[in-house]
């Protein structure tokens, strides 16, 4: 029968033979989950029984899955045994895979009376079945013995007597041993036991003792036979015929051959080394990984990715790339990038206003060339590293924000394996949210999984906002939200304006939150990955809201955004001050700043008092070091702005700070000497417009005339 683990889901076969009717408890090899297998007729109430039949016969019954693996374990059954349980066929006990394991943990079958052992001295019957030959009787029947020479009285010698320091010998050797030590081994019987027994080592030297009483002692002196004996003599004499194999010699061709691989092996290591590398060279890509400056790019890419400087972590991955142009690392790296830059259209789509019509299809068409882009760089870190999980959970995001949802579900077998692993969370918990008709529950747990791990608005955060949103529980998406910084992911404007939308019906009743209109990505065409990304502008008709959503952009720092908005507010009205401002803030921002100082001049040249414009441009005067020329556009923001507002207080710090504390007063000879701040403002960026009536900019109104 087929068991899956609850925990793992992995599946395994179990024998039918071996669950019993209580259930069988289990342990999942590959997570450790321990649980019960139950048969799928339990219930029945029949008594559980195991009847093993033996091969004499006998059949013997066991009550439990225990009593039969003890009765195993005590060899009272085989594998040879046959086992039935119920309507089912008898089987071999060998034939069940569960049950090896106890045959092999037991051992040879232990025998219940007396081995039979030949004593010394005493050997049994010969068996005509399975007869045995000496191998000295052979050798003597290969060499047969010579006639005695008679010997001559006159050339007679007496025999010497032996050494004194010579052991005494037996008068005769029994046959019974030699024959027993000569005989060929016979191989063990399936009665008999698989170990042979063990010899005592007094018997091996016994043998030798009694196998050379055999030899009788020459009764003349004979050195001219002894010279006339042939080599194959000398070895079938019993004389020089060992009891056994030396196992010293062999021990000693072991350690011989060790020592000599050793020798081989260190000779490869340093002397063999030095000519494979004339003709094996290392990758190029595996040099240029082990820079430590392209790892100190990647980690730099990563700050900025969690701090959503999108547009920096890139370039720094540029630049990790032209030192490991093909390292696997950097390729992943740039593949999460790019999918995670199609993620904010993906989510910013389902956040806007239906309504909208213009910008909804703009945002589809920004998000197709994103999709585009974010396949390139999966491919290419597939190709580098198809194994490394990284790439694997871009390459399901990727499916996933093309509509490909069946495909990039045959490739989450090995996230789902690490489900509480806050990336492989969200990967999961965004394929999900994709779905038609989303379930919220499980993707909320997931995704609160995964913005834990996120120190600022991360895109799993933003997904746990909208999912929140979307069932209802709006106090807790408002509380999400405000749990994340301002740094993160360029989406905290829209999130604010999606949860303001069913704040805004949520007196209604209970199903006011079906009455909010949502963007239905369904009803949508198939996105156009082959259009190159800042090809079509995003934006609305109304340029004040375009601006609006602009400065917001730069707020969360999707610099891009913000760029192709100020872009369409110029397409329509060219001489718009406070777009050209803001194209200025995006490339100071880009750190470019000779178009940042283009843009502000020409700002200036339209309306010189427009004090964003103004700041922006006496801190680029600041920021260079061209402190004089900084201090004469602070004293014009003074004049214009008094000391009171933001920008005031930041001319005065930065005067007194320039040009002493005398250099204020002279700034406001026409006004009140104003007291400096003690410490000054944040820096607002020129497209952040304070409420003040003289410093609105009217030149885009109709019938003005400068």
């Amino acid at each position: 029968m087929d068991v899956r683990c609850g925990r793992c889901g992995t599946e395994y076969e179990f024998d039918d033979a071996l669950v019993s009717e209580r259930g069988t408890t289990v342990k999942c090899t590959n997570c450790g989950h321990q649980f019960k297998v139950r048969p799928p007729d339990s219930g029945s109430g029949a008594p559980e029984r195991w009847v093993v039949r033996t091969a004499t016969g006998r059949e013997l019954v066991y009550t439990s899955l225990r009593e039969l693996q003890r009765g195993i374990a005590q060899r009272q059954v085989g594998p040879e045994d046959l086992l039935s349980r119920g309507n089912q066929p008898p089987r071999p006990l060998g034939s069940i895979a569960e049950l090896e394991p106890f045959f092999h943990a037991r051992g040879v079958p232990a025998r219940g009376g007396q081995q039979n052992r030949t004593l010394a001295g005493v050997a049994p019957p010969p068996n005509a079945l399975s007869q045995t030959v000496p191998l000295s009787a052979l050798a003597k029947q290969a060499t047969p013995a010579r006639p005695p020479r008679p010997a001559t009285p006159a050339q007679s010698f007496a025999v010497e007597p032996e050494p004194a320091t010579m052991p005494a010998r037996e008068a005769a050797a029994p046959p019974a041993v030699a024959a027993k030590a000569d005989t060929l081994p016979s191989f063990p019987t399936e009665d008999e036991d698989l170990d042979p027994p063990t010899i005592p080592r007094n018997a091996r030297v016994e043998e030798v003792e009694r196998r050379d009483d055999d030899v009788q002692p020459t009764p003349t002196p004979s050195a001219v036979r002894e010279a006339f004996h042939s080599y194959s003599d000398i070895h079938t004499d019993p004389r020089f015929v060992s009891s056994a194999p030396s196992r010293r010699g062999a021990r000693s061709r072991w350690i011989f051959a060790v020592v000599i691989l050793g020798v081989v092996g260190l000779l490869a290591a340093t002397v063999g080394r030095r000519y494979l590398e004339k003709f094996v060279s290392p990758p190029a890509s595996s040099a240029k990984a082990a820079d430590s400056r392209a790892a100190e790019f990647l980690a730099r890419a990563d700050k900025l990715v969690e701090d959503g400087d999108f547009e920096a972590a890139r370039g720094e991955l540029d630049k990790a790339s032209v030192l490991s142009e093909g390292d696997p690392a950097v390729l992943a790296a740039l593949a999460h990038l790019e999918a995670l830059r199609a993620d904010v259209l993906w989510l910013r789509l389902r956040l806007l206003e239906p309504t909208d019509e213009q910008l909804v299809k703009a945002t589809h068409r920004q998000l197709g060339a994103r999709v585009g882009r974010a396949e390139e760089a999966v491919d290419k870190a597939v190709a580098a590293a198809p194994g490394d999980l990284a790439v694997l959970r871009a390459q399901v995001d990727v499916l996933r924000l093309a509509g490909k949802l069946g495909d990039a579900r045959n490739k989450i077998a090995p996230i789902a394996e690490k489900a509480s692993e806050p990336e492989n969370a969200y990967v999961l918990a965004a394929l999900d949210l994709a779905e038609p008709t989303p379930v919220w529950a499980p993707i909320i747990d997931r995704l609160r999984t995964a913005a834990a791990a996120e120190r600022n608005l991360g895109r799993a955060r933003a997904a746990l906002v909208y999912a929140l949103v979307r069932d209802g529980q709006l106090s807790a998406a408002k509380s999400e939200l405000d749990k994340a910084g301002d740094k993160g992911f360029p989406l905290r404007d829209d999130l604010s304006a999606f949860l303001a939308r069913y704040e805004a019906v949520e007196d209604a009743g209970a199903d006011a939150k079906a009455e909010v209109a949502t963007v239905d990505p369904a009803s949508l065409p198939v996105l156009d990955t082959s259009a190159p990304v800042g090809e079509e502008p995003v934006g609305s008709n109304d340029f004040r809201a375009q601006l609006k959503q602009a400065s917001a952009a730069i707020k969360s720092n999707d610099l891009d955004r913000a760029e192709q908005l100020y872009n369409a507010v110029l397409a329509k009205h060219p001489g718009n001050t406070e777009a050209l401002a803001g194209l200025g803030d995006v490339a100071r921002l880009k750190r470019d700043p000779d178009k940042a100082e283009k843009m502000y001049d020409k700002v200036l040249e339209q309306n010189p008092s427009y004090l964003p414009a103004l700041v922006a441009r006496a801190d680029q005067k600041w920021d260079s070091g061209d402190k004089k020329g900084a201090i004469t556009l602070y004293r014009r923001v003074l004049e214009q702005a008094g000391a009171g507002s933001a920008y005031g207080q930041k001319a005065a710090a930065r005067i007194s700070e320039g040009a002493g504390s005398s250099a204020a007063p002279t700034a406001t000879e026409t006004s009140e000497t104003p007291e400096p701040a003690p410490a000054p403002s944040p820096e607002p960026t020129a497209t952040e417009k304070k409420d003040e009536g003289p410093h609105i900019d009217t030149t885009d109104l109709p019938g003005f005339n400068q």
